[in-house]
């Protein structure tokens, strides 16, 4: 970075315990794994990053949005679900693959319920209450709404409520305080997001372009794999259809000449079935090995589309 560089700050949500807790340590291992060198606490809530012009915030979830808004912070990494909820306009520049959870309504499991008009009139609690209005009106069914600041599901096993839309993992919890899950609103994970401000803030494309390469780097190896698998010569046309890579797939010969070696980088979705195919071609020995970074290339595309959200 230049000297005159300015520094970028990004936010990154307070642990509060739970999940919540669990998108903290995500965070700040994703910062960790690009290298950055900083210290957090429980107890500081602004850090500097000492070889790079970067501070790290930690705010509350529901700041952080606010705070981008405004253009006093430039960078930030938050939950789906409290991006929709805020309805501010910020720049969404990419998802992170973790922070995974669902958006969901609960209905008391004394209640009788088939679609949303089954609610009609009838309290909902919720800590999101501007989802919670958007999704019934949109369905044109009044519902009195219960807002709370947390523990939204206390009101169905109080009996507050009749229903309750809240964030779940798995569901048990809704279950626990006797809701039964019936509609998922959306999935919600971490975003990465920007301040619509950033764009105007000079030097910051190149701070903010050497951060998606470090970031991507990390998080390109949790959606591909490195496959080597030795196949019969005569079979690497084939094998190439299967295993294409970014460019072209290493090949090279085994000590028994009617062997090859190739390796090559595979979507990690499509993993298994491209390992059944590569057998049904007669491949032997195949190897999954475990990437810990994968640079992006020069003129990344990825990038390019991710910059052009934020100068363009």
């Amino acid at each position: 970075m230049k000297e005159q560089d300015p520094r970028l700050a990004i936010a990154i949500q307070k642990s509060s315990g739970g999940g919540n807790g669990r998108l903290t340590n995500d965070s700040i291992d994703l910062l960790k794994g690009c290298d950055f060198k900083f210290r957090v606490t429980d107890r500081l809530d602004s850090t500097q990053v000492t070889n790079y012009p970067m501070d790290i915030l930690s705010l509350r979830s529901r700041d952080i949005p606010r705070l981008l808004g405004r253009g006093l912070v430039d960078l930030g990494i938050v939950g789906l679900d409290i991006l929709v909820e805020s309805e501010i306009p910020l720049v969404r520049l990419m998802p992170l693959g973790y922070g995974r959870c669902k958006l969901a309504l609960g209905v008391r499991e004394d209640v009788e319920y088939r679609e949303p008009s089954d609610l009609k009139d009838a309290t909902v609690a919720t800590s999101y209450p501007n989802i919670t209005n958007g999704f019934f009106k949109a369905r044109e069914v009044p519902i009195d709404l219960l807002y709370l600041e947390g523990s939204a599901e206390l009101a169905g096993f109080r009996k507050w409520a009749r229903g309750v839309i809240d964030v779940i993992e798995s569901g048990s919890s809704m279950l626990t305080n006797g809701l039964d899950p019936k509609e998922v609103l959306f999935e919600s994970e971490a975003w990465l997001v920007a301040s619509p401000s950033l764009r105007g803030k000079n030097g910051s494309g190149e701070i903010v372009e050497e951060f998606l390469t470090r970031s991507l780097a990390l998080l390109r190896p949790r959606l591909n794999r490195l496959i080597v698998v030795n196949v019969p010569a005569g079979t690497e046309n084939a094998v190439k259809d299967l295993i294409p890579g970014s460019l072209s797939p290493t090949v090279s010969p085994c000590v028994d000449p009617g062997w090859l070696d190739i390796s090559s980088v595979v979507p990690a979705n499509d993993f298994w079935e491209i390992t059944k195919k590569l057998k049904a071609l007669g491949a032997r020995d195949i190897i999954e090995l475990e990437m810990k970074r994968m640079l992006p290339n020069g003129e990344d595309p990825d990038i390019a589309q991710i910059m052009a959200k934020i100068y363009a």
